[in-house]
């Protein structure tokens, strides 16, 4: 029994009465599902009572022995500990006055920015895990059980992999290889075949595009390869089924010649390598998430795939013990720091610098993460070209609504005409000084606008996200946008030269114009 709606999900309401052991009653107001996040096991109770009138939650330790848990004392005195059927230990407390309380968790109060909303884009950005994956990948945050429309669409499926595979004891151990395809429409790059190959101890996996099945054998023997001398361990089987792109005598040949076990499942019989078929399943799924809420086309189903793979790595696995694929290939925690969703508006520095008055920046949408070190792939809206901009703060992400196919095509189409729309001013270079010319400018338009000010910039901050509403996702201590580079101007702002040096702010303005004059002197803006 709980007196917390905030412990239960799958909330049934039904009003109901409970007579208690001194014979008082309380009201119920209905049941459900409780979760609860223990030190030592993450425990899922069904069927579970909410009563707001109990001062302390209750559980039945009658309900844990006819489950076959054993409640024995522990080491420490006055203390407890149940052990489950698998001989682990479930969960421990002491003995309080004649009663068994149980230690659990620190919980972590909801921050500011944990809203919905907030919610729903980290979960974007985190490639739409399940929601026990998705607490186990930000266990520092209370996540509440949310319901995620697009998850719901996206992941209907009939009945799951029931099979079992022995377990690996090492890397490299097993390899399970699946080929996926043909898939309509190609990829942008032709590809109408992904290859997916999964480690089976750590669950860390490889994906790969292809045009024809015959690049197979190639993909497949280049990776062993390259990870025996990585991980300094000897690939000892192969796990795949019997089609012709992996029962061929060239791999064949090739397995003999490195002594590996080319492990075959029966026609027709999936259950004999599940790690692939519902490993495969998982990255479509994934997939088919990502493009629904980019508003991308079909055409962009391997950059999908290849962000899906990617968020999986980074994803804590229940049969790995919750720990994440990369931290048991790398034997080191990945960082979640630079996680965007899938199809953002995003901006880059374009390097080599251009000239003094070119575009300095690109806008593009963000379509996942690259093979190279630290790099995003960044599609170009107005040439359609894929680049690899490093992850720094030349990338940026933009807090604005995922693009649709609508409003992608409108930005090409638009923005050829709104660079012809900019005003060109002749600007005469008369034997006055520069000082008299400033001073007899004509008035600037009454708008608000914005001036640069000698602010200096940080560069070595990790890229920030704008990818939440209202605050960033991520932790950051960049200033807001308006007061990071720029200071606005108002109706009050001085006019002219005459009017800037005898206001209030007449240092910041003569320091303001002396830079830009020496600017000006170092570049050589008025040398012939």
């Amino acid at each position: 029994m709980f007196n917390d709606e905030k412990y239960v999900i799958d909330f049934s309401p039904r009003e109901d009465e409970v007579i208690l052991a001194d014979g008082s009653s309380i009201k119920t107001l209905g049941t459900g599902t409780i979760h609860l996040d223990l030190p030592h096991s993450y425990l899922k109770i069904r069927n579970c009572l909410l009563s707001p009138q109990l001062s302390v939650n209750l559980l039945s330790m009658a309900t844990f022995i006819q489950a076959n848990h054993t409640v024995q004392k522990s080491t420490s005195p006055k203390s407890f500990e149940v052990i489950g059927p698998n001989h682990k230990v479930v969960m421990e407390g002491s003995l309080e006055s004649g009663n068994f309380v149980v230690t659990q968790n620190k919980t972590t109060a909801f921050t500011v920015d944990s809203t919905s909303q907030t919610l729903m884009r980290l979960h974007q950005a985190s490639g739409h895990p399940s929601y026990e994956y998705f607490k186990r990948m930000y266990p520092n945050r209370q996540i509440p059980h949310l319901n995620f429309s697009t998850c719901n669409t996206s992941k209907m499926t009939k009945t799951p992999f029931k099979g079992t595979f022995p377990t690996s004891h090492r890397k490299l151990e097993f390899l399970h290889l699946d080929l996926c395809g043909p898939i309509s429409p190609a990829s942008a790059s032709g590809s109408k075949y992904f290859l997916r190959i999964m480690d089976g101890y750590s669950h860390f996996v490889w994906i790969f595009f292809l045009a024809n099945k015959s690049e197979c054998n190639s993909l497949i023997k280049k990776l062993i390869l390259k990870l025996e001398r990585q991980s300094n361990c000897h690939v000892s089987n192969i796990v795949s089924d019997n089609g012709t792109e992996f029962k061929n005598s060239e791999l064949t040949t090739f397995c003999q010649q490195k002594g590996i076990s080319h492990l075959t499942s029966a026609p027709y019989t999936p259950e004999q390598n599940p790690f692939a078929k519902s490993g495969n399943r998982t990255t479509v799924n994934k997939s088919r998430c990502l493009l629904k809420d980019s508003g991308l086309g079909l055409s962009y189903w391997a950059e999908a795939a290849n962000t899906a793979v990617y968020l999986e790595n980074l994803t804590p696995n229940k049969s790995i013990n919750f720990q994440t694929p990369y931290f048991k290939w790398f034997e080191r925690h990945p960082s979640l720091k630079n996680l965007h969703p899938f199809g953002c508006e995003a901006t880059s520095l374009i390097l080599p610098s251009p000239s003094k008055f070119n575009q300095k920046g690109e806008l593009g949408i963000f379509i996942g993460y690259g093979e190279g070190h630290r790099t995003y792939r960044i599609l170009n809206l107005e040439t359609d070209n894929l680049y690899l901009p490093l992850i720094n703060p030349d990338v940026e992400t933009r807090n604005t609504e995922l693009p649709t196919e609508e409003n992608v095509t409108q930005a090409r189409n638009t923005s050829a005409d709104e660079e012809s729309e900019i005003p060109i001013h002749n600007i005469p270079i008369e034997s006055t000084t520069l000082e008299e010319n400033l001073t007899n400018q004509p008035a600037l338009p009454n708008h608000k606008g914005y001036i640069w000010t000698n602010e200096p910039i940080d560069n070595s901050k990790e890229i920030i996200g704008d990818v939440g509403n209202p605050r960033n996702i991520l932790a950051t201590s960049r200033r807001p946008k308006h007061s990071a580079n720029f200071s606005e101007l108002t109706l009050l702002d001085p006019k002219n030269y005459k009017q800037a040096i005898n206001s209030a702010e007449s240092k910041n303005w003569e320091e303001a114009i002396s830079q830009e004059l020496q600017n000006m002197t170092k570049h050589s803006v008025w040398s012939p």
